[in-house]
């Protein structure tokens, strides 16, 4: 972590635009460490390796119209459909959205 701080911060001191550092930070921060720490064994082993190769980049959708970023207000729900979530609700604001190939998302899901 304290490397990661240290990287970020030469890319600033060096200059680097900050929407250089926003996307780092959103990639690194918000998709692969979330997965990293919180993540089944297989989806660590199936996003890790790219994401940290830089081969696909990640984001976090968790801002939404109604909710901001507050995550007690979200409405977005996740639905489990056999081994996978359907997902239905809007996101918004989505740092690398537009070219992420990984997306952790924030949802709310009705416990069975």
């Amino acid at each position: 972590m304290v490397t990661t701080v240290l990287a970020g911060e030469a890319l600033g001191e060096a200059g680097v635009d900050g929407g250089l550092t926003l996307a780092y930070g959103a990639h690194t921060f918000l998709c692969a460490d979330t997965i990293f720490s919180h993540g089944t064994d297989v989806q660590r082993e199936r996003f890790i390796p790219k994401l940290a190769s830089g081969e696909w980049i990640g984001c976090m959708g968790m801002t939404e119209p109604g909710a901001g970023s507050d995550v007690a207000s979200i409405t977005t729900r996740a639905e489990k459909r056999g081994d996978r979530y359907v997902l239905n609700g809007n996101k918004m604001f989505i740092t690398n959205g537009p070219i992420a190939d990984v997306a952790v998302v924030y949802a709310r899901r009705k416990r069975t």
